[in-house]
């Protein structure tokens, strides 16, 4: 079992009381990967969370034609990768706290999700100006 004072320095859960993080520890069970093996790929159904307890995870996006990648470095900060060459570039309005749920279909603009403000914000990041335009809000279920 995982101990419950990890829990507490989530910000997704650190509001909870005592004996909700002890249900969330008896739910979740500790797991190892080797170093540069994927965890969860895009495609792939979404049926576990994961609190990285050690280490680092570096996480990648491929854009809707397959040319690029946005990967998220060991600093937080978002990169646009070229797969057919060229260095890595900043990505504009992307925050380290954001969440990339997807591209778009227009290969132009990325979803991400902010679970860290209350309510929960979805937004539509335009790639090439960094602007940020609300898609919706999740309200805390109760």
């Amino acid at each position: 079992m995982i101990d419950a004072a990890v829990f507490r320095r989530v910000a997704l859960f650190s509001e909870l009381e005592a004996g909700e993080l002890e249900a969330l520890a008896r739910a979740f069970s500790p797991r190892s990967y080797p170093s540069g093996s994927p965890i969860i790929r895009e495609s792939e159904p979404g049926d576990l969370f994961f609190v990285i307890l050690r280490g680092e995870v570096k996480v990648f996006v491929d854009s809707p034609d397959g040319r690029e990648v946005i990967a998220r470095g060991p600093d937080g900060h978002y990169q646009r990768y070229a797969l057919d060459g060229g260095s890595a570039a900043p990505v504009p309005g992307l925050q380290s706290a954001d969440i990339i749920v997807s591209f778009r279909p227009d290969g132009r603009s990325m979803l991400v999700y902010q679970p860290w403000e209350m309510p929960g914000r979805v937004e539509s990041v335009d790639l090439t100006t960094g602007q940020r335009t609300l898609v919706r809000e999740l309200a805390r279920a109760e």
